[in-house]
């Protein structure tokens, strides 16, 4: 019985050790990832005036502007939907370096509402890693986040406006 309960004790020990030398390789993997990520965030700044989301009777909201990061050109629209609620689309514009990425291609999104009385501040609205198969202009775009017009508070409208970041990294 000591025998066995002494081999079950080794056996603790060893798997004990493995595991703590998984979480270092974790931590190792997570630090170069970053490395290779953070140089390649462009953060997208996008100013709405707020007369141009304000619901219209019988009408929904579409807003659209290109962006550009890095090399990439695409679209990033604003839609508001039944329920009162918005949602943030990305299209990329093929023939802007699109064409050159091997598909399908990996973007992450944040999306973000400044308060512009503290610009440091900010809240969350999403964040979204999506796979981009082919897509030509006809295509859907994707939906990179969705929020509640109740997000949108007075903190984070400022001359009329609210200011959107989005931090966007094309792998």
């Amino acid at each position: 019985m000591e025998e066995i309960l002494m081999k079950q004790g080794e056996m603790m020990e060893q798997m004990s050790q493995e595991i703590e030398s998984l979480k270092t390789e974790a931590k190792l993997n997570k630090s170069e990832i970053l490395k290779q990520i953070l140089p390649k965030i462009t953060n997208l700044y996008w100013k709405i005036k707020m007369e141009d989301i304000r619901p219209r009777y019988r009408y929904y909201v579409h807003l659209q502007e290109q962006f550009q990061a890095d090399t990439y050109i695409f679209t990033l629209m604003l839609d508001s939907t039944p329920g009162d609620n918005f949602v943030i689309k990305f299209h990329p514009k093929d023939g802007f370096n699109f064409d050159k990425l091997t598909r399908p291609f990996k973007a992450l999104f944040i999306t973000s509402q400044i308060c512009n009385d503290k610009p440091n501040h900010t809240k969350k609205l999403g964040a979204k890693l999506i796979e981009v198969q082919e897509q030509g202009d006809f295509s859907s775009p994707n939906t990179i986040a969705r929020f509640p017009r109740s997000d949108i508070t007075k903190e984070f409208i400022k001359d009329d406006c609210i200011e959107l970041e989005i931090s966007v990294c094309i792998q």
